[in-house]
């Protein structure tokens, strides 16, 4: 086999020059820039009106609430929707919601009976549908349906709102000032619009799990409460019948696709023999247990928890040439992995292990687009990589200068390969001096999910440091939250084409 031509095969760009990208970039989304997390978003309700008009009754209270993400705010119950006119709205803007949030309105009722509380109708704005505001970063003024579904789906009126958007390295949109009543100036709000601003929105709770999990988890699960509403509650209006069909269209046409090979095909016999080591290194990381399960390491049950001393034997290491043993912690975002020196290519050996308990699951969830170097990765794999770079830095630089190595290799499969590629950007960041002494730093992944964007991937500095290797059936190395609402977005489509007569007779549906 290793004597033969080995052929690579990409699906769909995604896997380029060795670091997975997720394909919802190539999309007409927004372009990558810069957005920080300071940038904000101000909201003002300029209008309602109902079609038709409704009177005013005494006994039946309103109230609107707007959210952007987890973002929160409920105005006070009022006979009068004039009052809920009055306030504006500040809202967190970041790269991630560019491309997936939405600005929810929703109006309530409350009757007179019990005051109970009923949904009367709402608006969904698209942020994305605002990219050409955004771009130029000008305030933005429009009118949008207010929709109810009871008894069906229909129009009951419209909602005008005003959007001013500020950047970084805008003026601030509000600012305080010295005075008994603390208002608020803001330029092109008048004063009484200025008192108004709402800065505080409504706290998440988590019930009972705020007692018992730590700060950086809660807000970490917060976080992918955020990501499941935005994925799940908006859009589906699909039965399961419904969604069944539109998936089966969608099946019989990917089968019916050519998948190309790329023709990309390596030469270099010691290339993939390298890969089958650095593999090694890989599964060493998931601990005794496993390493012995994938037929490495000793099958002596005495030495089921002997980690090191597994390791040690396996790749006949010395005790001094384990550097850093990161096995213990187990907290969101905090990746666990070994650095030691290989005595058979004289090089420091990064080996991060990949997914194997819930924090690492919690990591993997954490799918934000994370705004970096121009563009975007995903904000758990980042915070992965920086946690090891700010803890073990030092220790490497040491170890490079203490055995006089000529590399660092960075090793991971599955999460532990898309941390070990930003790891592998981040050493090069930090490390410049290595790299002029000559002293290679290379990623070498297996199995590698969706890290970060196009523009991250395309630069010749990443295109010369990093191997990835994967299975061209491996789902989740094409699995991401972009990739899932692209699907989302096709079901939808697919969905709403069936009821063409001409849809059904392809897929042979009867009506």
């Amino acid at each position: 086999m290793l004597d033969q031509e080995i052929e690579v095969q990409a699906k769909d760009g995604q896997v380029i020059n060795g670091i997975n990208l997720d394909s919802s970039l190539f999309s007409d989304a927004l372009p990558e820039t810069n957005i920080h997390s300071t940038e904000k978003i101000l909201v003002h309700i300029k209008s309602i009106n109902f079609n038709p008009q409704r009177r005013l009754n005494p006994y039946v209270k309103q109230s609107i609430r707007l959210m952007i993400g987890l973002t929160t705010y409920v105005t006070k119950p009022s006979t009068s929707l004039e009052d809920q006119l009055k306030k504006s709205f500040l809202f967190p803007l970041s790269y991630h919601s560019l491309f997936f949030d939405s600005i929810k309105f929703t109006i309530y009722e409350y009757g007179s009976f019990l005051n109970v509380k009923k949904k009367y109708g709402r608006v969904i704005v698209r942020l994305n549908t605002l990219k050409q505001a955004i771009i130029d970063q000008e305030e933005f003024e429009g009118i949008f349906p207010i929709e109810t579904r009871f008894p069906h789906l229909h129009e009951i009126g419209t909602i005008k709102i005003n959007i001013k958007f500020n950047f970084s390295n805008d003026p601030a949109l509000t600012s305080r000032v010295q005075s008994k009543m603390d208002p608020f100036i803001h330029d092109g709000f008048d004063c009484n619009e200025c008192v108004n601003i709402e800065l505080h929105p409504e706290a998440i709770s988590l019930g009972i799990f705020n007692t018992v999990l730590n700060q950086e988890t809660g807000d970490s699960i917060k976080e992918i409460m955020g990501l499941y509403h935005t994925f799940f509650g908006h859009g589906w209006r699909l039965t399961k019948l419904e969604f069944l069909k539109a998936h089966q269209l969608l099946e019989k046409y990917y089968n019916q696709k050519d998948n190309p090979l790329t023709g990309n095909i390596i030469y270099d016999v010691n290339m993939i023999k390298d890969a089958m080591r650095y593999l090694k290194f890989s599964m060493a990381s998931y601990g005794s247990f496993l390493f012995n399960w994938f037929g490495y390491g000793p099958p002596n049950p005495f030495w089921i928890n002997s980690e090191r001393k597994i390791i040690r034997k396996f790749f006949n290491l010395d005790k001094n040439d384990i550097i850093c043993w990161e096995f213990s912690k187990k907290a969101v975002s905090v990746p666990n992995y070994m650095v030691i020196r290989d005595p058979v290519t004289n090089s420091i050996v990064i080996s991060i292990r990949g997914t194997l308990n819930v924090m690492d699951l919690i990591t993997d969830a954490l799918t934000h687009y994370e705004s970096w170097n121009g563009g975007f990765v995903h904000r758990g794999i980042l915070r992965s990589a920086q946690y090891l770079i700010n803890h073990s830095l030092k220790d490497i630089r040491d170890a490079v200068t203490k055995y006089n190595v000529n590399s660092i290799k960075v090793i991971g499969h599955s999460l532990g390969a898309s941390v070990s590629s930003i790891t592998t950007l981040l050493l090069r960041e930090h490390c410049k001096d290595m790299l002029d002494r000559g002293i290679d730093i290379h990623a070498w992944n297996f199995a590698t999910v969706p890290c970060c964007s196009f523009y991250i991937s395309s630069k010749a500095d990443t295109m010369n440091c990093i191997y990835n290797f994967i299975n061209e059936n491996d789902v989740f190395s094409r699995l991401s939250y972009g990739n899932l609402m692209d699907f989302k977005e096709m079901v939808k489509f697919t969905a709403s084409e069936l009821k063409n007569e001409d849809y059904k007779e392809v897929c042979h549906f009867k009506a």
